[in-house]
């Protein structure tokens, strides 16, 4: 089950950031973490904030297995939380004890 999250990515021609929608997998999500620097950045330069994202929002970063990784826009516990309740949905198999 993939779920959509909102990516934030800088425009090196424009000097701007972007915001994209993306689908991920949680099964290949490895850490999700706060993003300081891009949620400094684009606090402090106004002109760089993305049309449409208020300026109180904060941003997680997530690293898949792949070793990618993406800014996210949420909060590090909201983007866990949508990607474990993802993970929750799928019927899992628990290995006993013997």
């Amino acid at each position: 089950m993939l779920v959509n999250l909102v990516k934030i990515k800088y425009n090196y021609t424009t000097g701007k950031y972007t915001l994209e929608e993306i689908a991920v997998n949680p099964e290949h999500v490895l850490l999700v973490s706060p993003e300081e620097k891009i949620n400094q950045e684009i606090r402090v330069y106004e002109a760089r904030r993305p049309k449409g994202l208020d300026e109180r929002v904060t941003l997680s970063k997530i690293t898949l297995k792949t070793g990618a990784s993406h800014t996210i826009v949420g909060d590090m516990n909201v983007v866990a939380e949508k990607l474990n309740i993802a993970m929750s949905d799928k019927k899992t198999r628990k290995i006993l004890r013997g």
